[in-house]
């Protein structure tokens, strides 16, 4: 598969089942996030794993970004909807000529 069918197959998922994730996959998917470049390689990540719907941050950390992993409770998202959502690329795209 390559990237621009794997970008069209992305979606935004905003149900969940009540399910938690296996502990196995967890991990493969913190691995993945360590495992992710970082600027100048400064590594300023903290990951929490959070397994309840419910739950409040410390004071003390401020979230940069929150990564939902879950099983969806929806349907995918048709790969090609983007040719009825998306503005073409010919207006999206300028290219400036020297």
């Amino acid at each position: 598969m390559d990237f621009i069918e794997i970008a069209k197959k992305r979606y935004s998922v905003r149900s969940y089942r009540d399910k938690l994730v296996e502990e196995e996959k967890l991990k493969k998917i913190l691995e993945a996030a360590h495992a992710a470049p970082t600027v100048a390689n400064l590594q300023p990540v903290r990951l929490i794993a959070v397994q309840s719907r419910e739950f409040g941050l410390p004071d003390y950390l401020e979230p940069v970004n929150i990564l939902a992993i879950g099983y969806p409770d929806e349907e995918a998202s048709d790969p090609e909807r983007h040719a009825q959502t998306r503005i073409p690329l010919e207006k999206l795209v300028s290219y400036e000529t020297i």
